[in-house]
C-alpha cells in the first residue's frame, strides 16, 4: 500500500509513490471522492503526473516534521519532483486551510519530458462533477494529456469552490513556505520520546490529519472498504467518528502535549450531547446521527476485490463501552478548566454507565451475531468511574468522588469475579465465557493490572498463546463473529501487546514486538488496519488511527520503562 496521506484538517489526499493521486474526498472526508481509482480503476477518475518517456524511476518521502509529500523520478542525466501539500498557515491569530490541493512540478536535471492527466467524477463514479465546483489551475500553458519539455517550476493547484487568487507561482510559493513553517512549529511543540522519535513523529502527524476541524470530529481512517484480507468481504466505511477510536487518537496527542485537539473534540462530544438524549457508536463529522450502509455494485473495489460500501450500519448498534472513552477524553479538558457543563456531561456519562452496566452489547469489534455482556465494556465502564474518582479528588468534589469510587468497585467486582477464567488463565471476551480477545490487553494498559499483580503476566501469557502468530502478530480473537473466518492480524491488537510488555517490564520483548510492526510499514511510515500474517502486506483501511496510536502508546511506555 505505497500510499502518503496529506491533509490539512479540512480534507485528505493519498498519492502513491509513481504520483497519481489514489483517493480525494470532497467537500470533506466522508464525501464522495473525486478522484478514486484506489477503488476502482476505471470509474474512480485520475490526477496523475508521470514522465512521459520510459525508464524513470521513482521515490517519495515526507519533507521532514510536515505533511507535505515529495516524489521524486529520475534516470540517468534527467529528474524531477512533485511536492504535493494541503495549505495549512496562519496569518495573525486565523488558521486557514482551504480547500485546495496544490502540486508543484520542479526540474532538478536535463530536460525531462512529463504528462499530466486530469479527469474527476463525483457521485462515487456515476457523474461529472457539478458546474463551478472544482477549479484546475496551471501556471503554465500545459494541459490534460499532452507531454510537455519541464524547465522551470510548474504549480498545478486544485480546488473546491474557491480557486486561488492572484499569481499561482508566487502564491503558491508562499503557501508551501508557510504551511511548511505551520507543521514544523507544531512538529517541535511535541514531547517527542528519545527512542523510536521519527516514528512517534509521523504517527502523531497522521492521528493530527484526521480531525476534521470544521467541527472537531476525528475520522478513524481515511479510506472506505479496503478488505481486511483478500476476498474477506470485510470491507467497511472509517470515514467517520467512533468516540472511542476518537478518544484514543486525542489521548495520544494530550500523551505528546497537545491540547487543542482534546479541546476540539470535546466541544464536539457537547454539541451531540445538547442534541441527543442517547448516544450511539459513530457519527458523522458533523454529528449525522443516521450513516445508512449501502452498497455501491457499480465499482470494483480495491484491487477488484469489493464489496464497496459507503456508510456504516454500526451506528445502530449498542456498544456500552463508550461511555467511558467519551469521559476519558473529557478527563483532561475538565482538570485543566471545570465547567458546569462538562460536570453535567461526566455525571450523564455516569448515569448511562449506571443504567447500561448489565446489559449486553455487541462490543467493540461491533460483532453482528447475538449481543453479549462485554469485559471490554465492563473495563471501560471502570475507566469512567477511575476518571470521575480522579477529577472528583482533583477538585474536591465529593459527589463526583464518591461515585466515581462506588462504579469502580462495582466494575471491578463483575471482572474478578465474572470475566476471570480459571482454567484458561486470562479475562475472557465475555462475563463467563472463555474466548480470548485482544482487547483486553487494555486491562493493563489503563493500569487495571499492574506490575505485581498476580494475574497480570497470567492474563497476558494466556492471550498470546491463543492469539499470537508469528514474530508476534495478534488477532483480534478466533472464535466466529457472524461475518465469517478472520485471517488477518489486527495491527493495534500486536502493538497493544507490545506496551502491555514494556508496561509489566517485558522490555526487550515489547522492543522486538514493536520493531516487527515498524518494519512492515510502508515506505512513508505508514500502517493500516490489518498485516497479512503470511507475507506482511498491509490490508484495511489505510491509514489507521488505531495502528498509530499504538506505535505512540507503546514508544512512549517503553521511554516510561527506561527512565523508571
Amino acid at each position: 500500500m505505497d500510499l502518503a496521506l496529506i491533509g490539512n484538517g479540512s480534507f485528505q489526499v493519498l498519492i502513491d509513490s509513481r504520483g497519481s493521486v489514489q483517493w480525494l474526498c470532497w467537500p470533506r472526508f466522508d464525501s464522495s471522492f473525486v478522484i478514486g481509482p484506489l477503488i476502482d480503476a476505471d470509474k474512480g477518475g485520475a490526477f496523475s503526473i508521470q514522465a512521459a518517456e520510459e525508464g524513470f524511476q521513482s521515490t517519495q518521502r515526507y519533507l521532514e516534521s510536515t505533511a507535505i509529500a515529495e516524489t521524486v523520478w529520475s534516470k540517468a542525466g534527467e529528474s524531477f519532483s512533485v511536492t504535493d501539500f494541503a495549505p495549512r498557515y496562519y496569518e495573525g491569530a486565523t488558521l486557514h486551510r482551504p480547500r485546495q490541493l496544490i502540486r508543484r512540478i520542479r526540474r532538478l536535471e536535463g530536460s525531462p519530458q512529463l504528462r499530466f492527466h486530469f479527469a474527476p467524477v463525483y457521485d462515487y463514479g456515476r457523474a461529472e462533477p457539478p458546474a463551478g465546483l472544482l477549479h484546475l489551475q496551471c501556471s503554465s500553458a500545459i494541459s490534460s494529456g499532452k507531454a510537455f519539455s519541464l524547465e522551470g517550476d510548474v504549480y498545478l493547484v486544485l480546488s473546491w469552490q474557491e480557486p486561488l487568487k492572484g499569481s499561482l507561482d508566487s502564491e503558491c510559493r508562499g503557501l508551501l513556505e508557510r504551511t511548511q513553517d505551520y507543521w514544523t512549529r507544531w512538529a517541535d511543540r511535541l514531547d517527542l520520546p528519545e527512542r523510536y522519535r521519527s516514528e512517534v513523529l509521523r504517527s502523531a502527524i497522521t492521528l493530527k490529519l484526521h480531525q476534521y476541524d470544521d467541527t472537531g470530529a476525528l475520522s478513524a481512517a481515511a479510506t472506505t472498504s479496503i478488505p481486511e484480507h483478500a476476498g474477506s468481504g470485510r470491507n467497511w466505511d472509517y470515514r467517520f467518528c467512533w468516540p472511542r477510536d476518537s478518544y484514543f487518537s486525542v489521548d495520544a496527542l494530550h500523551l505528546l502535549g497537545c491540547i487543542d485537539e482534546s479541546k476540539r473534540y470535546v466541544r464536539y462530544l457537547q454539541m451531540i450531547a445538547a442534541r441527543d438524549a442517547s448516544f450511539q457508536p459513530l457519527y458523522g463529522l458533523a454529528g449525522e446521527q443516521r450513516i445508512e450502509e449501502e452498497i455501491l455494485t457499480h465499482l470494483s473495489g480495491y484491487r477488484g476485490d469489493g464489496p464497496v460500501r459507503i456508510g456504516n450500519q454500526a451506528y445502530e448498534q449498542d456498544q456500552h463501552d463508550i461511555y467511558g472513552e467519551m469521559v476519558a477524553a473529557i478527563e483532561p479538558v475538565y482538570r485543566s478548566q471545570p465547567t458546569s457543563d462538562l460536570r453535567a456531561l461526566l455525571l450523564r456519562l455516569l448515569d448511562e454507565v449506571e443504567k447500561h452496566f448489565a446489559e449486553p452489547d455487541a462490543g467493540l469489534w461491533e460483532k453482528r451475531n447475538e449481543p453479549a455482556r462485554h469485559s471490554f465494556s465492563l473495563l471501560m465502564h471502570w475507566v469512567a468511574a477511575r476518571s470521575v474518582r480522579d477529577l472528583g479528588v482533583h477538585t474536591q468534589d465529593s459527589e463526583l468522588s464518591e461515585r466515581g469510587a462506588s462504579i469502580m468497585e462495582r466494575a471491578r467486582r463483575c471482572l474478578d469475579e465474572e470475566c476471570w477464567n480459571e482454567s484458561r488463565g486470562y479475562y475472557a471476551e465475555t462475563v463467563g465465557g472463555a474466548h480470548a480477545d485482544a482487547s483486553l490487553l487494555f486491562m493493563i494498559n489503563v493500569g487495571y493490572l499492574r506490575p505485581g499483580d498476580a494475574r497480570a503476566l497470567r492474563h497476558l501469557r494466556g492471550l498470546a498463546e491463543r492469539l499470537q502468530g508469528a514474530e508476534g502478530l495478534f488477532r483480534r480473537y478466533l472464535h466466529d463473529d457472524g461475518l465469517g473466518e478472520t485471517l488477518s492480524s489486527f495491527t493495534v491488537c500486536t502493538l497493544w501487546y507490545a506496551e502491555a510488555l514494556a508496561r509489566l517490564g517485558e522490555r526487550a520483548e515489547s522492543e522486538r514486538v514493536l520493531e516487527s510492526v515498524l518494519r512492515r510499514t510502508n515506505h512513508v511510515g505508514l500502517l493500516s488496519e490489518d498485516i497479512d500474517p503470511v507475507d506482511g502486506s498491509l490490508w484495511g483501511n489505510f491509514p489507521q488511527t488505531y495502528s498509530h496510536v499504538g506505535i505512540i502508546r507503546c514508544a512512549l511506555a517503553l521511554s516510561h520503562t527506561n527512565n523508571s
